[in-house]
């Protein structure tokens, strides 16, 4: 079954939001540098989107996360 696309203003909003950073890309040599580089631009725009506690509870998560592999590697 297709997935429907509706044009709510948040697909809308979305989709103005990637145009709008691509054309900043094109206007801020340092991002095009960082996107030639490998950094993606987009995932980064949308994690500085989220509010601040949830940056810092996705960060927690990826930390312990990685410490627990750590461990597990070390035993």
């Amino acid at each position: 079954m297709a997935k429907k696309v509706s044009n709510s203003p948040v697909n809308n909003k979305a989709s103005m939001s990637c145009q709008m950073l691509s054309e900043l890309i094109d206007k801020i040599p340092e991002l095009a540098v960082a996107r030639d580089y490998g950094v993606d631009i987009q995932m980064l725009q949308a994690n500085l989107n989220r509010p601040v506690i949830e940056r810092i509870r996705r960060y927690q998560i990826a930390l312990d996360t990685f410490e627990k592999l750590r461990k597990a590697k070390r035993q």
